[in-house]
């Protein structure tokens, strides 16, 4: 279904839902699909940029082939009054989904919707899928997302500095960008090395700490391998302004593929460029420098991503404004110190 048309149902069949309703949490029924639209459309209006959260029939299909694996609480009548899933996102690696596209409407916040759908993610779907890891993007205007993921097991990793792009959370009292605080939770990976650059050993080892996981540790410092090429995919979301590189492999051309990334993020206004580069490559300490020498800066750890592990950098074409991250957790105001430390290494005070 196309954007006007879904938009369109919803606007002339919307209906608030009644407060005070009895519901239960359960997973995802094809009949849900109409009430999950609705509950989209009465958090987000129209603007939420993916359409397929506003078709009924398009949430029954990503529910059935496995790309999105949803919760929702549902009342008597069949309304939607909550819903929280695991899906499909950025990562390479299929075993690895991300938690989110967590609404609840305002009436029934405070009635432990959400502790109970993410119980029900955690204790019941995520355990049959067969997964290496969960992961989340907690907002960090708040910090009621950052707690919730701390209960059920979710370790912050990395800082991503400026994801959401400005005004998302406007109606929250953030018109700006948002940082977010990437969480992780493994769900058994097999033992694996993991080559750690040595600009970053301790800020990675940090990020490692509470995860409990196989790691066989030793330093990135071999060179490119002669004449071999850089494997990447890069992504680019209009929307957010945003440009990602999944780096899963660094051959001896990445300065050239980086400043060709730089070429396209200028040239299409884009405000946040991420890295992802793997871990399983002894020449990863090469591979960071050679982003670090293009004015990237520390993220963090990004466990499983391609598999293996993947170091996070990232480069704004702004300063980010850290005086509005809020940060719960003693491990993630560490996280941000160090990528403090490393801005003011790129941006020396004049």
């Amino acid at each position: 279904m196309d954007r006007e048309t879904a938009l369109a149902r919803l606007r002339d069949g919307f209906v608030p839902v009644a407060p005070d309703q009895t519901f239960v949490v359960d997973r995802f029924r094809p009949e849900d699909g109409p009430g999950l639209a609705r509950l989209f459309f009465a958090i987000y209006g129209e603007s939420y940029p993916i359409t397929d959260y506003y078709d009924p029939s398009a949430l029954s299909a990503a529910n059935a082939d496995g790309r999105l694996h949803s919760v929702v609480a549902r009342t008597p009548s069949g309304d939607v009054v909550g819903h929280g899933a695991l899906y499909r996102s950025g990562p390479p690696n299929p075993k690895l989904l991300e938690l989110g596209l967590g609404l609840v409407l305002p009436d029934y916040r405070q009635s432990f919707a959400t502790f109970r759908i993410n119980q029900l993610l955690f204790d019941q779907v995520a355990p049959a899928l067969a997964l290496d890891g969960v992961f989340g993007e907690a907002v960090c205007h708040i910090v009621a997302t950052q707690k919730i993921s701390r209960i059920f097991g979710l370790s912050p990793v990395a800082i991503e500095l400026d994801l959401m792009p400005e005004g998302s959370y406007a109606k929250e009292g953030s018109p700006g960008r948002v940082s977010t605080l990437f969480v992780f939770r493994p769900f058994g990976t097999p033992e694996q090395p993991l080559f750690l650059p040595p600009a970053y050993r301790e800020e990675l080892e940090l990020a490692l700490s509470d995860l409990g996981l196989p790691r066989s540790l030793a330093p990135a410092e071999a060179a490119f391998p002669a004449g071999t090429a850089t494997r990447l995919a890069v992504e680019v979301f209009p929307w957010a302004g945003v440009l990602r590189a999944n780096v899963a492999s660094a051959g001896a051309d990445l300065a050239r593929v980086v400043d060709a990334i730089e070429r396209r993020a200028d040239d299409e206004g884009l405000a946040v460029r991420q890295a992802y580069l793997s871990l399983a490559e002894p020449q990863a300490g090469a591979a960071t420098e050679a982003f670090r020498e293009r004015g990237y800066v520390l993220g963090g750890l990004v466990p499983t991503w391609f598999g293996g592990d993947a170091l996070l950098l990232q480069r704004l074409v702004r300063p980010p404004d850290l005086t509005s991250i809020r940060l719960h957790a003693e491990k993630a105001r560490t996280l941000l110190s160090f990528v403090e430390r490393d801005l003011a290494r790129r941006e020396p005070a004049r």
